[in-house]
């Protein structure tokens, strides 16, 4: 397994550095380029840098975007990842709505877990009994969360669905996230984490402590692919 880290003094900094090398692997990929999308303050970012200064750079239609997770609420709910996506950057581009694989999150929540997983399988290359994204671009938690799969539910990352249905742990709030299987089989695997409230997880995880076996984070072990962490200055402080 590889895994790189790459520090930039501030969110806005690491945010473009991401971009360039998101830019690079669509150069160096030939054909539909399928990402998983993450929800959170850095992604949001990351959007609105795309609309601003990058929008004619991307080759909008080879590119697929899905969704790492998602809370099972309509679209234009505030809590839908989705609707972020969508509101800072997609709606600003000539993205083909065909390119576009959200999470229903206003249908059943158990049928729409496997009609999700169903779409990847069919729409996706498929290897090691699980789709292969080009890039999963993750955040995490103060807890040590990724996707949607929380301390409690460290059994997704054995299990051999590529999708699953998860309350979060307080709230209860249902949600449907990729497995451990479908995020470690991925081409690249970018954590995008920034802030000083993630610094002791960073390094727990980073340095290979013996806590970080309780963070689903410390699993995401691609198989085939690449790892990389882009934090800035706050989160890596103790790296």
């Amino acid at each position: 397994m590889k895994v790189e880290t790459t520090i930039k003094p501030s969110a806005i900094t690491i945010a473009e550095a991401f971009i360039e090398f998101w830019i690079k692997e669509l150069e160096e990929t030939k054909g539909d380029f399928h990402v998983a999308l993450s929800g959170g303050s850095t992604p949001k970012l990351l959007f609105q840098l795309i609309k601003e200064d990058h929008l004619d750079r991307f080759p909008w239609e080879r590119i697929h975007f899905w969704w790492g997770d998602e809370r099972m609420v309509p679209p234009n709910d505030d809590d839908s990842n989705f609707k972020w996506a969508f509101e800072l950057l997609i709606r600003h581009t000539n993205f083909p709505m065909k390119n576009l694989h959200r999470i229903l999150g206003e249908m059943p929540s158990d049928t729409e877990c496997l009609r999700f997983a169903a779409e990847m399988i069919t729409k996706m290359p498929v290897e090691n009994g699980a789709p292969v994204f080009d890039l999963v671009i993750l955040g995490m938690g103060i807890d040590g969360h990724t996707a949607s799969i929380f301390p409690d539910r460290l059994e997704l990352f054995k299990s051999e669905e590529v999708s699953a249905l998860v309350n979060h742990p307080e709230s209860g709030q249902q949600r449907v996230t990729l497995t451990g299987l479908t995020i470690n089989n991925a081409r690249n695997i970018a954590f995008l984490v920034t802030g000083k409230s993630k610094t002791d997880r960073v390094s727990e995880i980073i340095n290979n402590e013996e806590v970080a076996k309780n963070y689903p984070a410390s699993y995401v072990k691609p198989t085939h692919g690449k790892l990389t962490w882009w934090l800035d200055k706050a989160a890596a402080k103790k790296i």
